[in-house]
């Protein structure tokens, strides 16, 4: 069963939100027009190959680390961490920990 979508105005917490027996996890908080936020959930381990979204991509670290490879060059993020990318670069992750990211896609 998939999750809704957040309302504009409603508290979702971010430490529990898509975790009701998912294990690992990507789930949408909400999307519009402007942009789309997502909560993933990564095991230790857990591996994204690189890929590249049309617009500004902003994450946050909010539990974990993970290292968060673009264009190739390695940064570690840990809890409490933030950064963004321009939209099209090429990045991949790699879960150190287990781990909760937010990803804020920006739209053109």
């Amino acid at each position: 069963m998939a999750l809704k979508h957040v309302s504009p105005c409603e508290v979702a917490n971010l430490n529990t939100f898509g975790t009701q027996g998912n294990e690992e996890a990507a789930n949408a908080l909400t999307k519009n027009e402007a942009f789309e936020a997502i909560v993933m959930h990564l095991p230790q381990g857990k591996t994204l190959a690189p890929h590249a979204v049309d617009g500004p991509l902003i994450v946050q670290c909010l539990s974990g680390e993970v290292d968060f490879s673009v264009a190739g060059a390695s940064r570690i993020l840990r809890a409490g961490d933030w950064m963004h990318l321009p939209g099209g670069a090429s990045h991949a992750v790699e879960a150190h920990e287990e781990s909760r990211i937010l990803v804020t896609i920006l739209f053109r």
